[in-house]
């Protein structure tokens, strides 16, 4: 595991607990969006 792919986690984390201090749905599901491109992005940059 590159330390790098850590990075994705640890930002759905903080997104995940933003989301859940401002209860609000709509800031989630963008949060988890964003989180998902980056895990894509970071997977293929790592696999390639």
């Amino acid at each position: 595991m590159n330390p790098v792919q850590f990075i994705p986690i640890i930002i759905v984390t903080i997104s995940l607990a933003y989301a859940s201090f401002l209860r609000n749905k709509n800031w989630a599901l963008i949060s988890f969006v964003v989180w998902l491109v980056l895990f894509v992005l970071t997977f293929f940059i790592f696999n390639n």
